[in-house]
Order: structure tokens, then sequence, then C-alpha cells
């Protein structure tokens, strides 16, 4: 009785253990996934601000029109900025926080987003095929999108354009919004879900550590109750 009492315990001790080992693998797991997403989210924030760039200067030059700054060091120091089309004359506050909001500086390609519109070049499925292709050669696998925005001035109703996987569009998995040219009325945003596998560090040292541990725990485990079973056969034809 006594005997049957303690190898219940050591039993229940032993799964205890096990249990510990598996909630500390567990969550050393989650931090080095956490920590693999915000890696990933950097690089592929990167890599579109390098792509987008080189895409929209590919198309406009492209299109073989002569293109100067349209900002002057003067014309820096304005707080305002005029468009003039067909639609109207407007007028456009520099927002400092937008200024920033972006892929690379208004000042030195933003102007030239509303001529590639107008020539029907803007290069979307270009940046989002590239950027895809970067991320793909980083050795990370992850589901992205690309959404376009455009609020026209002088017009009522916006225009959407989406390349991806319009499922992940939901706030969690927003990369970030970004204003692509000088009066702010065309945004991308960018939607990146990376799979959890490809997240986590699975060679760091704590992984590895809890690892070998588990799998102790679980083959002693195996072994013991391989002597105990025994034991009892014993016992029986005794």
């Amino acid at each position: 009785m006594m005997n049957k009492r303690r190898y219940r315990g050591a039993l229940w001790g032993w799964m205890a253990l096990g249990a510990v080992v598996i909630l500390l693998w567990g969550r050393v797991v989650y931090d080095s996934a956490e920590q693999g997403k915000v890696a990933m989210r950097e690089m592929a924030e990167k890599s579109l601000q390098e792509v987008a760039e080189l895409e929209l200067n590919r198309a406009f030059k492209k299109q073989k029109i002569h293109y100067s700054n349209f900002f002057s060091e003067k014309e820096r120091k304005h707080t305002k900025r005029l468009v003039i089309n067909e639609r109207g004359k407007f007028e456009v506050l520099i927002d400092s926080v937008k200024e920033v909001q972006t892929l690379y500086p208004l000042e030195a390609i933003g102007s030239k987003i509303e001529i590639l519109f107008s020539l029907d070049s803007f290069p979307l499925e270009q940046i989002y095929a590239n950027w895809k292709e970067k991320i793909r050669n980083s050795q990370n696998e992850a589901s992205v999108t690309l959404l376009l925005r455009r609020n026209l001035l002088g017009e009522d109703v916006g225009q959407e354009s989406c390349l991806g996987d319009s499922t992940i569009c939901l706030p969690q998995n927003e990369l970030g919004t970004y204003y692509l040219d000088c009066m702010y009325t065309t945004m991308l945003t960018a939607y990146l879900l990376p799979t959890f596998g490809q997240s986590v560090d699975w060679a760091s040292t704590q992984v590895l550590l809890l690892s070998c541990v588990w799998l102790i725990w679980f083959f002693s485990l195996l072994v013991w109750l391989r002597i105990l079973k025994m034991r009892r056969k014993k016992l029986t034809v005794y």
C-alpha cells in the first residue's frame, strides 16, 4: 500500500514537473515569436521604402518627362502648398506629422505621384510584386497586402485599390499607412501577417535548452512507466 502511494505521488510530481517545463517552453517560444515579428516588420517596412522609391522613380523615368525639384529653398519654408488642376485651385497646410509618415522624402518624389496617376502609370503592381519578392528572398514567410486610397481634391468620392490577401486587412496586421504625394491625397497602407513558425528563433539557446529538458523529461517518464509495468508483472507472477 505504501509503495503504491509512493509511486502515485512520484508520478504526480513528475507530471507537475513536465507541466512546468511545457509552460516555460511555451512562454519562451511565444516571446521569441513576438521578437521575430518585430524584426520582420522592421525588415518589411525598410524593404517597402526601398521598393517604392525605386519603382516610382523608374516609372517616372519611363515617361521621359523633364523634371526638376518642385520645391525651392524659399518654398520649403512656407506653411502651405498650392496646386492648380482641372478641378480648381487648392491650398493644403503642410503637416509636420504627415511629412514624416512617408516612404520617401515628399519634397523629392511626392510631386511626381499626380503626374503618374494622370498618365495612368502608377506602378502599384510592380511595388507589390517586388516587395513580396524581397520578403520571400529574406527567407521569411508572410502574407502581405497593399491598399491604395486616393481622396482627390475637389471630389467627394475617393478611389481604392487593393493587391494581395484582403482578409488580413485588420488593425493588428497593419504595418503602416504612408502618404505618397505632397498634397496628402494618396495613401498607401501595408499589411503584414507573418507565420508563427517563421517568427520563432528555433535556434535560440532558451528554446533549445527547454526543448532538451522536455525531451529528457518525456523519455524518462516512458522509461519509468515501463519499469513500473514490469514490476507489476513480476508481482502478479509471484
